[in-house]
């Protein structure tokens, strides 16, 4: 990145070898990168994206980039500390003093990004203004790189620590080239980091790049539980591995808090109290690296019993920033994956869910969904019977599926129990270190590991699901749990839904339906007849309507009473659904009258039908006090077809109506037709 300067008034930034560090370090960083010296004559530019050269072929753009630019390096400078920005086309950047061995000799401007998407039109503006041509400006505006306000003070620091590390020693020719050497390997292995690799892949590599660079004896990565605030051992390296226990560390612990304090390595050599933390007796020091991004702890790195130089000590705390940013990558990636993944799993459950509407259907959906983003072997799911207070086994999957479909739960016995009271999910990784076991669970399972989650409706608990023997043999982890839970909240809507539409069923039913009888009610003959007018108009057909009255009902109902009453019209009722045909619609039209529609039947056809009726009630035994045995009840029917004796629904019913008034003048018992 340019060779040594002559003047001797200017100290040059550059010794051999920073060109690669800087543009390593714009590559790991994914961002813009130029480095100045101290007179502010520009040594070097690494990734300046489309964008900024657009603006310098304009004449006033060149300008403004030079001049807004170049105050906030002298500012930089002058106040010795980075200074983050937007420069007069909008993009994110940082200006960053250069000093070594307490005197300056140079500065660093990085970043040239966009922070929201919403930034975007704003550049593009900015850029129109200067009368550059649309396309091209369309074209740079697309090739901007996105980076949080972290990634730019991570990318900060990094450059600042790596050009420091690269001037702070003697600047004699053979210092330098090892110095350039070592902190180049460093940032080969930070491009490394930088390809797509999953967390724990970024731990091993960091751990395994340190130790062998820095030759260390032992070594071991502490990372950032965020749902404890613990720091947990991840990786090990050295002669004993597992230095530390499973739990880790407190971020108060004397041995993290000076480095998480001061964001700076911290050694310690009381051996009393590095023992004291976890470590193996006779560790005699400990040297901890905190891997911050931003404001974000992630982990420490400890070095165990290693001396470390100064040069040692600047060149790893530079690497652990590095180490930091690709972990912050790695961590940004995984989340983006998961959201991504939960994204898709909603989407398939919410289709699978969307056309369910019986009860029983959301709920065989929901277990099997469950199953199946958990990946479990075995799994049960319990329904909760209120009447005996017990959870009760009705779906099962997996070998014992015969032997759970037999087990029902009291309410807070065991672990489906305890689930069910409490309406909690319950996460075990390990049945025999898991707190909320009282006794040993049976070893029915390959597997120590389970989920049972609360099925829940309007926040009551309707049931449980038991997950079990995870088809990769591992434990179940907290995405598991995870996956599981955005299925059961997905079911609690769907059963919802369920609910409310067997609510609305039955009383679209009850508002058709006549409660005494069963039968539908004069609305629902109303909205019928409109229909079968329509029907019968459209393809040319026929249709009769009857029109039926018990004779000589009221007598009965005022001699017996009208509980007697009530349970004859329902009896009779039974007897003429039984009589009419499958296609006939039976009704009540109101009191002791009833209706009989027969779809694409002509009065002809319909007259026999109406004689059956008639017949079959008059010969029926009604088992009803002040009735004989058989042959006491006799019914009066009035016919009327469409469209022999009208085409209007409303005047077809009259004339069936007439027509049954006739047929209780002649006489009852009779059946009369339209205009007889």
């Amino acid at each position: 990145m340019g060779r040594r300067t002559a003047a001797a008034d200017h100290p040059p930034l550059t010794p051999a070898g920073w060109g690669a560090v800087q543009e390593a370090i714009g590559r790991i960083a994914g961002l813009a990168l130029l480095s100045f010296d101290a007179a502010g004559r520009e040594c070097a530019a690494t990734g300046i994206p489309d964008f900024c050269r657009l603006l310098a072929t304009n004449s006033e753009g060149a300008r403004l980039c030079a001049e807004g630019c170049g105050r906030q390096r002298e500012l930089a400078a002058a106040e010795n500390r980075v200074q983050f920005f937007r420069c007069h086309a909008g993009l994110q950047c940082f200006a960053a003093p250069v000093s070594a061995s307490g005197r300056a000799v140079g500065s660093l401007l990085g970043g040239r990004t966009f922070e929201h998407a919403s930034d975007v039109d704003d550049i593009a503006a900015s850029a129109r203004s200067l009368d550059l041509p649309a396309a091209a400006v369309r074209r740079a505006v697309g090739g901007l790189a996105l980076g949080t306000p972290s990634r730019l003070a991570n990318a900060a620091e990094l450059a600042m620590r790596a050009a420091e590390a690269l001037f702070s020693a003697d600047r004699d020719l053979a210092a330098e080239r090892t110095r350039t050497a070592l902190l180049t390997s460093l940032l080969a292995i930070g491009a490394d980091f930088s390809r797509e690799r999953a967390p724990h892949e970024v731990h091993a590599l960091i751990l395994d790049a340190a130790s062998i660079l820095f030759d260390m004896r032992r070594a071991c990565l502490l990372v950032h539980d965020e749902s404890t605030g613990r720091y947990r051992l991840r990786t090990s390296f050295g002669a004993q591995a597992g230095l530390l226990p499973a739990a880790g560390l407190p971020a108060d612990s004397p041995l993290l808090e000076p480095a998480l304090r001061e964001r700076a390595p911290a050694t310690t050599a009381d051996r009393a109290r590095i023992s004291g933390q976890g470590f193996p007796p006779g560790t005699g020091s400990l040297v901890v690296f905190p891997l911050f991004a931003g404001e974000r702890a992630l982990g420490v790195l400890c070095v165990v019993d290693t001396p470390l130089s100064e040069s040692d000590t600047t060149l790893l705390t530079a690497f652990c920033h590095m180490a930091a940013l690709a972990l912050s990558n790695a961590l940004l990636r995984e989340n983006l994956s998961r959201c991504t993944r939960e994204f898709e799993r909603s989407n398939r459950i919410r289709e699978r869910f969307a056309p369910l509407l019986a009860w029983e259907q959301v709920i065989a959906a929901v277990f099997e969904e469950a199953v199946l983003f958990a990946g479990a072997r075995e799994a049960s799911l319990m329904l909760f019977d209120r009447a005996h207070r017990t959870l009760r086994v009705t779906r099962a999957h997996g070998a014992h599926t015969a032997v759970l479909q037999a087990v029902s739960v009291a309410v807070g016995d065991g672990i489906a129990g305890r689930v069910a009271r409490d309406g909690r999910p319950l996460l075990i990784e390990d049945f025999a270190h898991d707190a909320h076991l009282r006794r040993p669970q049976r070893t029915r399972y390959r597997t120590a590991s389970c989920i049972v989650v609360p099925l829940l409706v309007r926040g009551r608990v309707i049931g449980v699901i038991n997950l079990a023997d995870k088809d990769t043999d591992a434990a179940f982890g907290a995405e598991d749990l995870s996956a599981v839970l955005m299925v059961t909240a997905h079911a609690s809507w769907a059963l919802q839904s369920s609910a409310l539409h067997r609510r609305m069923r039955l009383l679209r039913e009850q508002a058709v339906t006549d409660s005494l009888t069963g039968l539908a009610n004069r609305r629902y003959l109303e909205a019928r007849l409109r229909e079968e007018s329509g029907r019968s108009r459209r393809h040319g057909s026929a249709f009769t309507l009857m029109m039926i009255d018990l004779d000589n009902f009221k007598p009965y109902n005022d001699r017996e009473g009208h509980p007697a009453g009530d349970a004859l019209l329902a009896a009779v009722a039974r007897v003429i659904r039984t009589a009419a045909r499958d296609t006939d619609l039976v009704c009540r039209y109101g009191g002791d009258e009833f209706a009989v529609v027969s779809p694409q039947t002509s009065v002809d056809e319909a007259l026999p039908l109406a004689e059956r009726i008639r017949g079959t009630v008059a010969s029926h035994a009604f088992d009803l006090p002040g009735l004989p045995a058989a042959g006491g009840l006799t019914l009066s029917v009035g016919i009327a077809g469409f469209p022999l004796d009208s085409d209007n629904p409303d005047v077809l019913v009259r004339k069936a109506d007439a027509a049954l008034y006739a047929a209780k003048v002649a006489g009852r018992n009779l059946i009369v037709r339209a205009g007889a």
